[in-house]
């Protein structure tokens, strides 16, 4: 009876323990100041990636109940091909004139290109070449959202990484699936665990 009662205790322990909620918040310590723009948090026992706000807090949960941070009204991406061989098409919503952010990094986080450029509200459009074969990871950091999406490629050949912008404003192509995108509200951002 003693036993049964010490493991009765032990399970219920534990799963207390495990079942807690955690609230993690970034910031970077040196003697230069350096501030922390955004966090790439990756989740491989959930396969999740999420982008955080410098001063956006994550919070860690058991279990969630639903899906937020979608941006829904301005947050369409699509790119084509994917996979691809030599340079893919992006194309995504800028709800807010102003600049854009793109960011292409590798699985291991190393950053592969970048581009920063000044964007008008709308659809905007860029192009991705020169990636050797693999998986890339391509972030769009716009005024208003963050944005990311994993894309492919499968050319040997790729030497000289770029990221080209192509056109923007409304008058630019194409429509795409809604994407997630983190707001940029310093707000609590939930991830299962």
């Amino acid at each position: 009876m003693r036993r049964a009662w010490f493991f009765s205790a032990i399970v219920l322990l534990s799963t207390v323990i495990v079942a807690q909620d955690y609230q993690i918040s970034f910031a970077i310590l040196d003697d230069n100041e350096t501030q922390v723009d955004s966090v790439v948090v990756h989740n491989i026992a959930q396969g999740n990636i999420i982008t955080l706000r410098g001063n956006d807090i994550l919070h860690l949960v058991a279990s969630t109940t639903g899906i937020s941070n979608l941006n829904t009204l301005n947050g369409k991406v699509e790119v084509y091909p994917n996979p691809f061989s030599s340079r893919a098409t992006i194309v995504f919503q800028n709800a807010k004139q102003g600049l854009v952010l793109l960011s292409l990094h590798d699985m291991a986080g190393k950053l592969v290109a970048q581009n920063r450029l000044f964007h008008s509200a709308g659809k905007s459009i860029v192009e991705v070449s020169g990636l050797p074969a693999g998986a890339y990871v391509i972030q769009i950091d716009t005024e208003t959202s963050i944005f990311s999406e994993v894309i492919l490629s499968n050319d040997a050949s790729g030497t000289n990484s770029e990221i080209i912008f192509k056109g923007s404003g409304n008058n630019a192509a194409a429509s795409g699936p809604i994407l997630k995108s983190s707001n940029r509200t310093g707000e609590l951002v939930e991830m299962q665990y």
